[in-house]
């Protein structure tokens, strides 16, 4: 039997607003278009120096010039040609994307180009890192998580059929132009592409990438929705559009055109329509849901998931391994994991980073038994540097919600015991040749961003410490005031200066009280406010007494000729925020009160 060990708490808060992003190598590149200059920042992964084989992944990112850090931005991902690739960090936004980049600005988009060092294709630990950086750009840039789009051309457009493949449910829309025949066998792109929005262009002219690779993918994908498949060309028209429904496919025909920019840059990325349709297109990604948990696992290699072998309809069933393994990322303080996949294999907003840095990695040879065998597969670990702390952070969650945290750790050595800490919560396990022992975090809520932070710490005179997997399981959702207390005191707690009964900023109201008015309890200038306007020019004369109104409040409005008013005049709920009234004939003074209450 496994064996839970820690104590049980109620909920605690804590996390890390501030995320990592391992230092810019690269200074920033303008591009200069018809005399405006275009600012793409370096947006790169750099795994730290110090492990062997480093993987790093070139990027550029164009963040709009109007960027405002209180609203979410669409995202656009650009997957270059092999006339761009290289390790230059800029030739992929120099050629064949001008009006990819005049549309990025006028319809405030942000354009991510990634950039490989290879002439034929993307690497899986490029695709892999792309995610990643999609995700990262979530956090530190407010892209929209249900508004992510995939273009390419060429080599790059090919690539957009193997993220297809890997990432199904994170893209909202692909737009493929002139693309190749380069994917992974074990993707079937078509069965993946079913009810996800494409718009594929070609020209029929085309020697470099025969048209007939689109013809087939559109028409294979045609099929499979349940269609009758197409033979190209049905039409006769210089540029041919065929459209065979929404969710489907579109496509594009040159009749004329090659393998050039009369598709691209002055084709499919000059269109109004292309803009109009692929940015109107929405996925639904969300954070983890209550009722379903996330697990995952660290480890030294990317862990084939032998579903892939399988047909395709099963390959969207069942728990997803969700594997941190890039070469470097434990070092590395930055995104680890983009975008992970629930116990149903649903996508969701999670995303971790590491935040303190371990040290090492290994793998075990464990036997089937241990815990979380059913979704992941924890042989391998992470290691803290000698005497250090190494922390896990997990970005992207609800922060409406509280949490079950599950860590297992293990190792076929001794002397490797560690302290686990979540905010005040604090728990030992002796990971040495542990097969059954995990420990648990309960009732944890996050940081205002939707955020938690583990540190593995060696402790009990261990030099390291160890983890294998996390299983993340939400429980419940906050209550109006449990967030109210977390905003102000950082705790859902009502204990202490968080007391309902404190009054931490001695202005006379309690924590109660100004919770149902809405004010600062930490600011004893901080009043519910109510203010009347000038009276018309009617008769009698009218005018308005104004409060700034909360939702779930009630506002009862008293009135009377002496102090303190009883008469109850009115009763009004959010989000009616004023109340008309009239100067009172024959009275000198008259009074209002307005008393506030939850709904």
């Amino acid at each position: 039997m496994f064996k839970r060990l820690g104590y049980q708490c109620l909920c605690i808060v804590f996390g890390l607003a501030c995320l990592f992003q391992a230092e810019a190598a690269l200074p920033n590149y303008i591009r200069t278009i018809n005399g405006t200059n275009y600012t793409f920042i370096d947006y790169s992964y750099y795994a730290q120096a110090d492990t062997s084989q480093p993987f790093n992944s070139l990027g550029r990112l164009y963040v709009p010039e109007n960027y405002n850090s209180n609203q979410s931005y669409p995202l656009v991902v650009f997957l270059h040609g092999s006339g761009e690739y290289g390790t230059d960090d800029h030739k992929q936004v120099d050629v064949h994307i001008n009006n990819l980049i005049l549309n990025a600005r006028a319809r405030g988009f942000l354009l991510l180009a990634p950039q490989t060092p290879y002439n034929y294709y993307f690497s899986d630990d490029q695709q892999n890192v792309i995610i990643d950086l999609i995700a990262r750009a979530v956090d530190q840039y407010h892209a929209d998580p249900t508004r992510l789009y995939a273009t390419g051309l060429s080599m790059g457009g090919g690539t957009l059929k193997s993220l297809l493949g890997q990432y199904p449910q994170i893209f909202a829309a692909f737009v493929p132009l002139s693309p190749n025949a380069i994917f992974k066998t074990y993707y079937n792109d078509t069965w993946s592409a079913v009810g996800k929005p494409h718009w594929y262009f070609h020209g029929r002219m085309d020697a470099t990438v025969n048209c007939d690779y689109s013809d087939t993918s559109v028409a294979s994908i045609v099929q499979t929705s349940g269609g009758t498949p197409p033979t190209f060309p049905t039409g006769t028209n210089a540029e041919e559009l065929y459209d065979f429904g929404p969710g489907i496919v579109r496509y594009t025909q040159y009749a004329n055109f090659g393998h050039d920019d009369r598709v691209w840059d002055n084709g499919a990325y000059s269109k109004a329509a292309m803009y109009d349709w692929m940015l109107s297109q929405t996925t639904a990604l969300h954070p983890l849901e209550i009722g379903r948990s996330l697990a995952v696992n660290f480890t030294t290699a990317l862990v084939s998931d032998q579903r892939m072998n399988t047909v395709q309809s099963d390959y969207y069933t069942g728990a997803t391994w969700n594997t941190i393994g890039r070469n470097g990322t434990f070092h590395t303080q930055d995104i680890a994991l983009g975008f992970a996949q629930d116990i149903a294999g649903a996508v969701t907003t999670t995303r971790f980073y590491v935040s303190q840095a371990f040290g090492n990695t290994g793998t075990n040879m464990l036997p089937d038994t241990y815990p979380f065998a059913d979704y992941v597969t924890p042989e391998g670990y992470w290691v803290t540097k000698a005497n250090q702390s190494g922390s896990i952070t997990i970005a992207g969650l609800d922060p409406l919600a509280t949490y079950d945290l599950q860590v297992f750790a293990s190792i076929a050595a001794t002397n490797y015991q560690g302290t686990y800490i979540i905010g005040f919560q604090t728990n030992f396990l002796d990971a040495s040749s542990n097969l059954d022992n995990f420990v648990e975090f309960h009732s944890l809520a996050t940081d205002n961003s939707g955020s938690l932070t583990l540190t593995v710490t060696p402790s009990g005179g261990s030099t390291y410490a160890v983890i294998n997997c996390i299983n993340v399981i939400p429980i419940s959702v906050l209550t109006p005031l449990e967030v109210w207390r977390r905003t102000y005191f950082g705790t859902t707690l009502n204990t202490g200066n968080a007391a309902d009964t404190a009054d931490p900023d001695g202005d006379g109201y309690d924590n109660g009280q100004e919770f149902i008015a809405g004010t600062n309890p930490t600011d004893s200038a901080s009043r519910f406010q109510v203010s009347a306007g000038q009276p018309d020019g009617s008769t009698p004369p009218q005018f308005l007494i104004n409060w700034v109104a909360l939702p779930g409040r009630v506002y009862d409005v008293y009135s009377g000729i002496s102090l303190p008013p009883t008469n109850l005049t009115a009763t009004v709920a959010y989000p009616t925020n004023s109340w008309p009234t009239a100067v009172q004939a024959g009275q000198s003074q008259y009074f209002y009160r307005i008393g506030v209450r939850m709904e």
